[in-house]
């Protein structure tokens, strides 16, 4: 469940980053399937995020059959994708 914080600002006040909660569609230690295409072929494994992350964020994350540390962007929710950012 996602937390709420309410702030008040001023009418003339801008909203910024830091007035909002983060939306994370990956979060440390969660299971996530990443997921790797090239040349139209798709390949998919589990692995472990290492950070949380939102939409097209760079995180960390280790691939549970091979226990290595891979770099990839947050693609959607348990999900990261290897190779390619996610725009």
């Amino acid at each position: 469940m996602a937390s709420v914080e309410l702030v008040i600002l001023q009418t003339s006040g801008q909203v910024h980053d830091r007035h909002l909660s983060p939306n994370w569609m990956v979060r440390a230690k969660q299971t996530v399937s990443v997921v790797n295409t090239v040349g139209g072929i798709q390949v998919t494994m589990a692995g472990i995020a290492m950070e949380n992350g939102r939409l097209g964020a760079l995180v960390k994350v280790r691939n549970l059959s091979s226990n290595s540390v891979l770099h990839g962007f947050v693609a959607g929710t348990k999900k990261i994708s290897i190779g390619t950012k996610i725009n």
